[in-house]
């Protein structure tokens, strides 16, 4: 059976509309591609590694923190996000390149970073320069939620990444800049990193209506980690 969000107890993803895109209000979260079957857990940052070698998806929380992924959800190789089996739950797709920068305001020139950072220092350092700090005037309410490198989780409140499904290269938001940009993978690993992902409602889907198989086959639940 296809699955509906397994970031909720078979219900959709909570949504916002930014211009033309009904985009998720929150980082993705999911344990399991659409088919069911399990997305590759690597806390270990050598199997993270050869995960990339071998161009297997896999997916962590920061610092392999539960509360971690409860603040900021997962992080996931590109690997992922280019598997067959789709990591987007029913209803949804990983956001693509022009659609992350019509979401961030890109061109003209860097994007609006601080209309999609969440306000405040909960999740999100204090760069001191008040035209740094998030407004979420969108309500994309992007939070620090940091990378994976080949060597670490690095940049936890400090910067946040997302893939998109039709490019290496990614968005980024960091907590010193009011900018948004679209930067540019690394040459030699371009889909090692851990990041975000972000999905986008598809037009003509109308909502899940349950699945009593599902709910016996349920991954993780997120019930509220972005809603303040």
């Amino acid at each position: 059976a296809t699955h509906p969000s397994t970031m909720s107890d078979a219900s959709d993803l909570p949504v916002v509309t930014v211009g033309l895109q009904e985009v998720s209000s929150k980082n993705l979260a999911v344990t399991k591609y659409r088919n069911g079957d399990n997305i590759t857990h690597a806390p270990a940052q050598a199997d993270w590694n050869t995960y990339d070698t071998n161009e297997v998806g896999c997916w962590a929380y920061y610092d392999n923190s539960l509360g971690n992924g409860v603040s900021y959800g997962i992080l996931y190789n590109r690997w992922a996000v280019l598997d067959a089996r789709n990591i987007a739950p029913i209803g949804y797709e990983v956001a693509t390149e022009a659609q992350l920068k019509a979401i961030a305001n890109i061109p003209p020139g860097t994007g609006d970073g601080a209309k999609l950072k969440a306000e405040g220092f909960d999740y999100w350092d204090d760069s001191g320069v008040p035209a740094d700090y998030g407004t979420n005037l969108n309500q994309f309410n992007a939070r620090g939620a940091g990378e994976r490198t080949n060597l670490a989780f690095a940049e936890l409140k400090e910067s946040t990444t997302f893939w998109a499904t039709d490019t290496d290269d990614y968005l980024k938001v960091t907590y010193d800049s009011a900018d948004a940009t679209f930067e540019t993978a690394p040459l030699t690993t371009p889909k090692l990193a851990g990041r975000s992902i972000r999905v986008i409602r598809d037009a003509d889907y109308n909502g899940w209506n349950g699945d009593p198989e599902y709910l016996t086959d349920k991954s993780v639940w997120f019930p509220s980690a972005f809603d303040d």
